[in-house]
């Protein structure tokens, strides 16, 4: 896709995450996986004031 062709919006999406793992996780030393999902998605209050969450 042609670079001028991408819409300004989807370029400010972001959806970093981040993994953890713990060992010896509870009384029978599991495996603790955990995976946090931070989507950041641009909204603007106007056009003049674009605005992420």
């Amino acid at each position: 896709m042609p670079k001028d062709a991408r819409s300004p919006i989807v370029t400010m999406i972001s959806v970093p995450y981040q993994r953890n793992r713990s060992f010896g996780y509870g009384a029978n030393n599991h495996i603790h996986n955990a995976l946090k999902i931070q989507p950041a998605l641009p909204f603007g209050m106007n056009e003049q004031q674009p605005l992420n969450a």
